[in-house]
């Protein structure tokens, strides 16, 4: 946890502690892999082998039951927000080592799929070479980056009114209040997160 907190590609999605909540709620199995060379540690990635289909819905807790089977048999690799490279002058080199790892265990375990494996690289910096080095495909998805330091009004003029604002409104209509982030807002949310994935 405290390589991916010192790494500006870390996120929440790369500690213990989010692998603790998906292997709790989603009965995932998580992968730690860790790229190392003379003992320094040169790239992180938490992974998880889970089920096809692991959405759950309360309100249609029967669905679980019609999932079960299927999310048995049909085994997927799902990563969020990764892999983190600390080596950042070798960051090719690092991905290729992880993604021949993840196509190993991938053939170890019989998965189905690679699925929502997310690499950290910006146009031109070498997705392409790596993926095809390692005989995986690549699909392009937008990452969107919003500047926050804008003013709320600025923020929600900018949203698409058919779909970001309609849901904004009808969650604020059910009653969600809006506040601004602070660390200890930011502790109970992640404190409520993880009490939701305990209980289940």
């Amino acid at each position: 946890n405290g390589l991916v907190r010192a790494s500006e590609q870390g996120t929440v999605y790369q500690t213990t502690h989010w692998a603790d909540y998906v292997r709790r709620y989603y009965q995932a199995r998580p992968y730690y892999l860790i790229s190392r060379e003379g003992g320094e540690v040169r790239g992180l990635l938490l992974m998880f082998n889970m089920g096809r289909f692991p959405d759950r819905d309360g309100r249609y807790p029967w669905q679980d039951h019609l999932k079960r089977p299927f999310n048995a048999l049909m085994r997927v690799l799902r990563w969020y927000s990764g892999p983190v490279v600390v080596d950042e002058p070798h960051r090719d080199a690092v991905l290729k080592c992880v993604l021949e790892t993840v196509d190993r265990l991938a053939a170890r375990d019989g998965v189905f799929a690679l699925e929502c494996g997310g690499l950290p690289l910006r146009s031109g910096e070498g997705l392409r070479t790596v993926a095809a080095a390692t005989d995986f495909d690549v699909s392009d998805w937008a990452t969107f980056v919003i500047n926050l330091e804008a003013s709320r009004e600025t923020l929600w003029a900018n949203l698409k009114a058919s779909a970001a604002r309609s849901s904004i409104t009808r969650a604020m209509k059910l009653g969600l209040r809006m506040v601004d982030v602070t660390q200890s807002s930011f502790e109970a949310y992640a404190r409520c997160e993880y009490e939701h994935g305990c209980a289940h």
